[in-house]
């Protein structure tokens, strides 16, 4: 290059790249645990080199390691990624204990009762789903996913890189002007309610209900509500569907002759009720459904949902309706997180499956490259630029690190999606569970569910075949064997 072209900088925008991209909605990297390379610029990645003395566009070259430098290349286990970034990640000011509170995190059940706040009990234990915060305003301060982020059980310890953690998440705003990035371990996102947006150093990525996504150790991201056009007019049909999503876990029919109770919650125990006694329950619920909701139309209602598939129609509405993009940005979003402190999700070995089946490797997404040029100064000749609103009256960055399953946030000029391009094999990614094909069709005797699994994590320990933690879905399965194999 000519010196002249050397010295060219790039001038930022807040994510200079199409709409559809800058969402997550746009074109994804296919395959899993590939070598990517990707720029959000033509000429951005260097060539035949990884960190030259000067990259082009001025930018700066950072190599992130998810493994150890000298970890064997076989069966992929090396894992790294080169960003090339307008500003350097690591000037920022010092790391403290954030301002609010952060006790309800753990990252250590390596202690006996009562250690670090865990309790030790060999009973079965269920959750009902966290209340998602009321929505900001009126005396209701927002909650975003890093205060919305609460530990529920977990085995191991992130001192050690060995175990893994579970959390629930709820919250209802974005995380404005700041991230996250986790040195414990792996995260997996599964949003039971709300679309989410996930943006991470290499690229943005869209997840709504039905996906799953994975941000390896130490990626910087945040995570955001997906909003997409104009609300949603508000109507009576909608109004219903708002207070079915609202009263799911609360329906009851009770018909008091009878002296039986039917709970939504319980859809396995509607066939064994008689006729006469699904008329009554239904008429029950339908007359509950006209009192919270006036506007409902009930005729419509018996007309397309017998009793038995009723209380079944109405768990799904969040499916249905796309989750509902009113009630969602005004109830935010709610789901699970698994946290493994050892090693990475790989999927499984297929063994005598054979060569396909369960989760394909073509079906997972890597998001593309998308930067934010807010702050950020290229070159090192005193020259800076700013773009999408980046200016000296914005407010700094936060950056939130989790050690330990303590928090600690330092603050920056500039933001930390600054990355322009990037190559490598350590990136996080999606996966559409609907992509799924499970392997269940049998004699006698179903298999066991780890036949369901979608990405494991390999153990640490000597225990032959043990994994740290399994992730597994069970999908609708269509049994549909005979006459379905012709001899050539």
């Amino acid at each position: 290059q000519e010196p002249s072209e050397r010295r060219r900088h790039v001038t930022p925008h807040a994510f200079l790249v199409g709409p559809d991209m800058a969402s997550g909605r746009g074109e994804y990297l296919k395959g899993f645990g590939n070598e990517f390379e990707s720029e959000a610029l033509p000429g951005a990645l260097p060539q035949g080199r990884n960190n030259p003395l000067r990259c082009p566009l001025n930018l700066y070259a950072e190599q992130l390691s998810g493994t150890a430098f000298t970890a064997p290349r076989a069966d992929g286990k090396n894992l790294r990624t080169w960003l090339y970034r307008i500003k350097p990640s690591v000037t920022h000011e010092p790391f403290r204990a954030p301002a609010f509170p952060n006790d309800h995190l753990m990252a250590d059940f390596s202690g006996g009762r009562g250690d670090h706040g865990c309790c030790v009990t060999p009973n079965q234990l269920r959750w009902f789903p966290l209340e998602v915060p009321p929505k900001p305003g009126g005396g209701h301060a927002p909650t975003d996913f890093v205060r919305g982020l609460k530990t529920f059980c977990g085995a191991g310890s992130a001192a050690v890189k060995d175990g893994y953690a579970v959390h629930m998440y709820t919250f209802n705003a974005d995380m404005a002007r700041s991230c996250l990035a986790n040195a414990d371990g792996d995260l997996l996102l599964v949003p039971q309610m709300g679309e989410l947006r996930v943006t991470t150093e290499m690229g943005v990525m869209w997840v709504p209900p039905g996906h799953v996504c994975v941000v390896p150790r130490g990626i910087r991201f945040s995570v955001d509500l997906e909003r997409r056009g104009p609300p949603v007019k508000e109507t009576s049909k909608t109004k219903h569907r708002a207070w079915c999503k609202r009263q799911r876990v609360h329906y009851l029919a009770r018909e008091q002759r009878q002296g039986y109770t039917i709970e939504a919650n319980s859809c396995h125990k509607l066939e064994l009720l008689t006729p006469e006694q699904q008329l009554v329950a239904r008429d029950a619920l339908m007359a509950a459904i006209q009192a919270e909701a006036p506007g409902a139309s009930l005729e419509r209602l018996r007309e397309r949902l017998t009793f038995v598939t009723l209380l079944k129609t109405l768990r799904q509405y969040d499916a249905d309706m796309g989750a509902s993009r009113e009630d969602d940005v005004e109830g935010g979003a709610r789901g699970y997180v698994l946290e493994i402190f050892g090693g990475h999700f790989e999927l499984p070995n297929l063994g005598l499956i054979g060569a396909n089946g369960l989760a394909s490797a073509r079906d997972f997404e890597t998001p593309v490259a998308a930067f934010d040029g807010d702050g950020g100064r290229g070159g090192d000749d005193g020259e800076s630029s700013r773009g999408g609103g980046g200016g000296s009256d914005e407010k700094p960055w936060r950056v939130v690190h989790k050690f330990l399953g303590e928090l600690f946030e330092a603050e920056q000029d500039f933001s930390p999606f600054n990355v322009v391009a990037w190559h490598g094999n350590y990136v996080p990614y999606r996966y559409d569970l609907a992509k799924f094909c499970p392997m269940n069709t049998v004699a006698f005797d179903h298999p066991d569910p780890s036949i369901f699994t979608v990405l494991t994590c390999p153990g640490t320990g000597q225990r032959s075949g043990a994994a740290a933690a399994d992730f597994v879905v069970f999908p609708p399965r269509v049994n549909t064997t005979a006459d379905t194999f012709r001899l050539p």
